[in-house]
Parts: structure tokens; sequence; C-alpha cells
């Protein structure tokens, strides 16, 4: 069996799987050299055993804090954003209102003025 090929697929296994549900992610490892037992003639009933010798893992902790620290900055960004957006239509509204009042009153004077000058 081939060692190297073996490290090889060990460090594609670990960059592709940083998602584990482990406070810490494998950096790197390899095997110094595996034996194999198989039980031909009584596989069915009897395991097949790997002996590991020299193995290596290297692993670093998540910085699982960081990342949910990260993750509430982000919500109450998007929250604060919300609620400025809110706050903006709040006002073009009350605007839109203060207009309308506007618009009915300088038509309510206009009309007393026509009925005032007739």
């Amino acid at each position: 069996m081939n060692v190297d090929a073996v490290n090889a697929e060990l460090d594609r296994q670990a960059a592709e799987a940083p998602n584990l549900a482990v406070p810490f992610r494998v950096t790197g490892g390899h095997f110094g050299n595996f034996e194999v037992d198989v039980p031909w003639s009584r596989l069915s009933s009897q395991s097949v055993v790997l002996r590991a010798k020299g193995l290596q893992v290297s692993v670093e902790p998540y910085d699982r804090l960081s990342k949910i620290d990260h993750l509430i900055g982000s919500i109450t960004d998007e929250q604060r954003s919300q609620k400025v957006k809110e706050e903006r239509i709040r006002s073009i509204k009350a605007y839109d209102d203060y207009r309308k009042q506007a618009d009915s009153l300088r038509k309510l004077a206009e009309a007393e003025e026509q009925t005032d000058s007739k």
C-alpha cells in the first residue's frame, strides 16, 4: 500500500472537513506505516484489523467564540440597519401625512377666500 497516497488523502480530507463538531481542526498529520490483518477464511465472522504505527496528527483549537462574536455582530448590524430603514419609512410616511394635511388646509383656505370674496 502506498503510504504517501494515504497521507495525501488524509491531508485532503482534513482540509475538506472544517465543520466537524469538535473544538479543534486538524491541520496536518501522517502515518509512519500500518498493517492490515484480513481473516480471508472467516471474513464474515471476524473483523478486519488495521494497526497504525507512527500516527501523528496536528490540531489547533477553533476560535469558536470569535466566530460567534462575528455572527452576533452581523445580526446586530442587520438589526440596526433594519431599524434605520423602519425609521426612514416612518419619516417618509409622516412627511406624506404632513403634506396631505397641508394640501387640505391650503384647499380649505382657498375655498374660504373664494367664499369671502363673493
